[in-house]
């Protein structure tokens, strides 16, 4: 599609980046860090055509992929504990929770479908002892949110759908189609 869609606007696409480029590229966006001076040189007197789909395997395979993306998804979901640190609190067990969905390898449909279907106490005594209990789970996401539906609302379609309903919640949407009344409506 890709390629078919370069030609039709006659776009040359960029060459293959080399291999050191490459490397360095794929650990920062797997594992947060470029690669050591021994992994690299390792990396490029490797023979091996499949090189590159090795070395790919490799990082999803590391403790540095599951570290990598539970900090970045742990930075989304809870944006509000980088300023809040009563927010901080809640954000090692949603931490526990995104790792072992990584390190299990859970692909992304069901981790979000467990996310946002998750089954909710209304006790809040009971979620803060869940959270204290050690047991891994999402609940922190509700928490940090305060259990408020329009909160709840505007992050996950923020985040899975990549479209911001904020301002919905106090008048119609400057640039999208949805109205306050859609926002509050059911």
């Amino acid at each position: 599609f890709i390629a078919a869609r370069l030609a039709a606007e006659k776009v040359a696409p960029a060459p293959q980046a080399e291999d050191g480029a490459y490397l360095r590229r794929l650990s920062l966006d797997t594992i947060g860090r470029i690669p050591s001076v021994s992994e690299t040189r390792r990396f490029l007197r490797d023979p091996v055509s499949a090189k590159r789909e090795q070395a790919v395997e490799r990082l999803l395979d590391s403790p540095g992929y599951v570290t990598n993306f539970s900090n970045i998804w742990r930075d989304l979901l809870l944006p509000e504990a980088n300023a809040d640190f009563q927010q901080r609190f809640l954000s090692a067990n949603i931490e526990r929770w995104l790792r072992k969905e990584f390190a299990d390898h859970v692909p992304y449909d069901r981790m979000v479908r467990e996310l946002i279907t998750m089954p909710m106490q209304m006790n809040r005594q009971n979620m803060y002892y869940n959270i204290r209990a050690g047991s891994p789970s999402p609940l922190a996401f509700y928490m940090s949110k305060k259990g408020k539906p329009e909160n709840l609302a505007a992050s996950t379609a923020r985040l899975f759908l990549g479209v911001r309903l904020e301002c919905a919640q106090c008048h119609n949407h400057p640039f999208g189609r949805w109205t306050r009344e859609q926002f509050w409506g059911q």
